[in-house]
């Protein structure tokens, strides 16, 4: 079975991220999702200063995450 789009041109996977705080941090970035600081709430500010110092290779537990 192939994924086709619209055109009949089988779809190419894209770029993978980890199921993680993290991974959908960069798939935003990835995709230019990241909100300006016009839009963020200053709770969401926080929250991403929060994580701003927040070792890359060490997962966030649930219960540390903003």
């Amino acid at each position: 079975m192939e994924i086709t789009d619209l055109n009949g041109n089988p779809l190419q996977p894209g770029p993978s991220y980890p199921a993680t705080l993290e991974g959908s941090l960069a798939a935003a970035v990835a995709k230019g999702n990241e909100p300006s600081p016009e839009q963020a709430t200053p709770e969401f500010q926080k929250a991403i200063a929060e994580l701003a110092g927040h070792p890359d290779d060490r997962p966030i537990p649930g219960s540390e995450a903003p």
